[in-house]
């Protein structure tokens, strides 16, 4: 999985762009601005706090521990780049002024640009020690007998995230079985959630990995996500993916 599939549809009604972020602020979601400071990518968190109709602006405030964070960020900068995690939804303003650390305000985007392909962004993250899955399931239907997974994930999505295994390991994971409870390590998080097996892809070597044998692709459908696991790995996601779906 490349950046590269992460494709985006821009949309200038201002009527649309107006009710996302007039829902986004209402509900107090997250929004990262962001900025390459060299090759590294560096966001913090901020609200949207007021959004302005009449004269076209938007003010927003950085939240407590990420203030420093946004300095960086807007220092000697014309404009500033947005992601809604909640909605993979990217955007760029022009800094009208900055009132005080705490409240910056800024001209509302011409256009937003959004995911064409995919509901939410995707990452290959199987090089990534920092995220990584575990949990038991039964490998045979009739013995009661369960085996222990623990891998890193081959790619990652808010909708879903694939597996790399041989071909033993794969036939122990039906298309359509729910495998309840398994816990998905991301940094610091921990997130428990189902999934349920959506196909097998064989791969040949070399084949969108590193390995010099054959292996199977399986991927999973997140079942039952909670709304703010979903931002979790959003944000991670967004904060791990390289230049190609800046706006």
């Amino acid at each position: 999985m490349s950046d590269n599939d992460n494709k985006l549809k821009k949309i200038y009604d201002p009527k649309l762009i107006t009710s996302l972020l007039m829902a986004t602020k209402e509900k107090a979601e997250q929004v990262l601005v962001w900025k390459f400071l060299g090759t590294k990518k560096v966001t913090a968190s901020i609200r949207i706090t007021v959004i302005n109709k009449a004269n076209g602006t938007l003010v927003f405030s950085p939240t407590l521990e990420d203030a420093d964070v946004l300095k960086k960020i807007i220092s000697s900068s014309e404009s500033v780049n947005f992601y809604i995690p909640g909605g993979s939804t990217l955007f760029q303003c022009n800094i009208k002024q900055i009132e005080s650390p705490e409240r910056i305000i800024v001209y509302a985007p011409k256009f937003i640009a959004q995911l064409e392909r995919r509901k939410w962004l995707r990452l290959k993250t199987i090089d990534k020690q920092n995220v990584r899955i575990q949990f038991s399931k039964r490998i045979d239907p009739i013995k009661t007998t369960q085996q222990f997974f623990r891998k890193n994930i081959f790619d990652l999505g808010v909708g879903g995230m694939a597996l790399v295994m041989t071909k033993a390991e794969s036939k122990s994971f039906i298309q359509g079985e729910l495998i309840k409870g398994v816990e998905l390590l991301i940094d610091d998080f921990k997130i428990v959630v189902d999934l349920e097996v959506l196909n097998h892809i064989e791969l040949k070597p070399g084949q969108e990995s590193d390995q010099f044998y054959k292996v199977w692709k399986i991927g999973f459908r997140f079942a039952g996500l909670q709304k703010k696991d979903q931002e979790i790995i959003s944000t991670f996601v967004f904060k791990n993916i390289g230049s190609s779906i800046a706006v």
